[in-house]
Parts: structure tokens; sequence; C-alpha cells
């Protein structure tokens, strides 16, 4: 482990621990060493396609700046370059805790990429893990943190730095509220380093979750694929294509064109076919190949998710006091994605926040502005905008039908590829 050890923690890890809380630290810690001794050093972890949804994405981001806290990232910088004695600081950051899965630790260990060289002045002179607003095991609160990790300092090498942390009884980080952020932020020593371009790769790396559960991550960008990497004296190499979110056809879309296999065909569609997708009134020229353009959609159609957003034909109508259904056939904005009840083309914590802000008086039902009320109700106006359940009452099940932790079309619409929607713009213009 570069030749420190393991910290110590005794400083972090409260006296007064009762006897079943002694237990779960014991489990952590069997669980931390099992990972390092189950793995030989260099063993990397997988390299997937970028999916920017189904699972998280971790990578490490050369530039470290103010973008980046324990719940927001800005862009990820693939390399640095600087004179041999200049420190630097970089992040290693999670971009999506996947869906019914919570993080309440981590452990990853430093290593040369494939065909590359650590220089062995590299040390590591700061780390931390568990920095307030900084870092995104502290984002909804730190309890009692179990810090297994190297000791950073003037002889710490950074190949082979092990980072092993866990927050034991804090509330476990989950999204939302946390759908990102910093996992750790380093600062290296660069003094008499050579000359060269040298690749960062993360090795046994494990996500840890409230029940001391590990689980793998999904996608991982460092020096394998072009990221986490050291320029001493030279420029930076060109940077990898940048990520963007492809995500591959789902099960029950085989063509990929963001509508389900069980609803194109009563849309107009043909399932196998992504050149004819049901006719959308925001998309130009022939949609569905029978040479009309912008005409309405089939009779009875409006059982069906035509336009791949989560919602019926039949539910949009209600939702917007339509007569037709035409705004299932527009995918995104605030007028035809019903989940973009903030208007911003995307789906997020404004999008639940409008809910109960701003509030209104009193009419009866409560002060809030929708949340609690009938529908209809004569004390509010549109208040079916909200309603995304089609229920009697604007509730939980229509703050569900956005909860990225259930699985419903909802949250998880076709065109998205099933993936949920929160964090999110819509693929299309609004």
């Amino acid at each position: 482990m570069g030749g420190e050890g393991l910290r110590s923690s005794s400083n972090r890890l409260t006296i007064k621990v009762a006897a079943t809380a002694l237990v779960s630290v014991l489990v952590l810690v069997g669980a931390l060493l099992a990972v390092f001794r189950g793995y030989g050093p260099g063993v990397l972890a997988s390299h997937d396609g970028v999916t920017q949804g189904a699972g998280d994405e971790v990578a490490i981001d050369m530039v470290s700046d103010s973008s980046n806290t324990a719940n927001t990232l800005g862009t990820i910088q693939h390399c640095v370059s600087v004179a041999a004695g200049t420190p630097i600081t970089f992040d290693v950051v999670i971009d999506g805790i996947p869906p019914a899965k919570d993080l309440r630790g981590f452990n990853y260990m430093f290593a040369p990429a494939s065909g590359s060289s650590l220089d062995p002045n590299f040390f590591v002179t700061a780390a931390s893990s568990v920095t307030g607003g900084q870092n995104i095991l502290t984002a909804q609160g730190l309890g009692t943190v179990l810090d297994l990790s190297s000791v950073p300092g003037a002889s710490a090498a950074l190949n082979g730095f092990t980072i092993a942390v866990t927050d034991l009884d804090g509330t476990a980080e989950t999204s939302p509220p946390t759908p990102r952020g910093v996992m750790t932020r380093f600062t290296i020593a660069t003094t008499n380093a050579a000359n060269g371009v040298y690749k960062m790769a993360l090795t046994d790396f494990e996500l840890f979750n409230a029940a001391a559960a590990s689980y793998p991550i999904d996608t991982l960008l460092d020096g394998e694929d072009g990221y986490g990497v050291i320029a001493i004296g030279d420029p930076c190499p060109a940077a990898p294509p940048t990520p963007t979110p492809t995500p591959t056809p789902t099960e029950g879309d085989t063509d990929g064109d963001g509508v389900s296999d069980t609803d194109e065909p009563s849309c107009g569609g043909d399932p196998f076919d992504a050149n004819k997708r049901p006719e959308r009134l925001d998309l130009t020229g022939d949609n569905d190949g029978d040479t009309q353009i912008d005409e309405g959609l089939p009779p009875g159609s409006d059982g069906f998710d035509c336009d791949g957003d989560g919602w019926t034909g039949a539910e949009e109508m209600v939702i917007y006091s339509a007569g037709s259904t035409e705004n299932d056939q527009d995918a995104c904005g605030n007028n035809g994605w019903p989940a973009d009840l903030d208007p911003n083309n995307a789906m997020g914590i404004g999008d639940f926040n409008s809910f109960t802000s701003p509030s209104g008086p009193d009419d009866g039902h409560g002060t809030f502005a929708y949340f609690g009320h009938p529908v209809p109700d004569a004390g509010r106006t549109s208040e079916e905008r909200w309603n995304l359940g089609s229920g009697a009452n604007i509730g939980i099940g229509d703050l569900n039908a956005l909860n990225p932790q259930v699985a419903v079309s909802t949250a998880r619409p076709p065109m998205l590829a099933g993936t949920p929607a929160f964090g999110k713009t819509c693929p299309w213009p609004p």
C-alpha cells in the first residue's frame, strides 16, 4: 500500500460505540480488508462504454475547481501539464448513484495504466474523502468515519496509494438528492519527477452500501481511457472523445427509437425500423413513413405511449386538459413531457419542489400550492398539470411518478432507454 500502511482512525472513530454498532464496524472492516486480500495489485476495474444512466460513472478529473463539490461536478478534464516541482490537485468523482442503491463507502488503489508508469517521485501529500461540502459522503450528513486509507505524506507514493473509507452511521447517500460529487480530492508533489506523460489507473474499485455490501462500478474513466493523465514538462495528449449520453436500446425497444415495441404498432410506427417512429409534431418531416406530415395518431392510440415520455395519450389529455392526443406527439418541453413541471426541458429537483412552492392561501385544503389538493379544485388554477397519476388528489403517487427509485415508465421513460429521468435533459428540444 505504497509503503505507508493503513491509517488509524482512532481520532475519528468515537469511543461511544454500542455493542451492535461495534459488530457493524467489524463487519465493514472485514469487508474492506477482504476486498484488498481478494485482489492482487494491478487488477483493473472493467471499462465499459459510457452509459450515462443505468449505473454509476467514476472518473479522474485532473482539474479540481469550484464546480466540483459534495453534490455537483463540472466538466471532466482528462489531463494536466506542469513543470516538475509543481503540486497537482485532482479529484476522483462519481456521476450517478445507481437506482435502488445507496453509497456509504468506497475503496480503490492507484496503479499505472497499461503501457504507462507512475514516476517514483509522485507523492500524495493530501487526500480527503470526508471534508464537509467537498466530498459526496458528507452531502446528506456525516456520521462516524472508518478510514483505512493510506496516510498522505512526503514519502507516500502515488503508485499503490489506497483509499478505503466508510461512513458507518451517517445517512447513506442516495440520488436524489445527491446525484454526483467528489469522492476524494488529492494533492501530489512532483519534485524531481522526470519529464514525460504518466497515466493513472484505479484498481480494486468497490462501492459499499448501508448494509456493508459491495457492488461494482458501472463505468470507469481513468488512464486506460485517456483520463487521469499527468504531463511533466510535456504537453497533454489530445483529449479522448467527450462522453455523450448514448444509451443502448433496452429490452422492449428493438430499434432504439425511444418508443417501446409494445406501444409502437398501435401508434403507427414500426418497432423494427427506427426511421418509422410514431408521427411527431416536434420533429420535422414524415416520421412514420406514410408520406404524410404532422398527421394525427391512429384511432385507438390513446391507450399507448406514442412519444416515449412515459405517459399514454389518454393520460396526457387529462394532464394538459386537452381535447386530443397531440401532446403525445411531443416528447419534450413543459407542453409535451409531463415530468417537466419546472420548465427547463430537464427533470430535476425543481420539478419536485414545484408541488409545494410557492405556497398559496389556505383554501380549505392547506396552504401548499398543489400538493394535497383534490382535482379539480376551484381554489387552484391548472392543478391538473400536477396530477401526474390521474388520481383524485395530488399527492405521493404523483411524486412517485417522477421518483427514480420507482420502476415505472414515467420515472424511467422509453425515450431515455428505461433509465431514471432524474438529472437528465430530454433527448429533443422543447
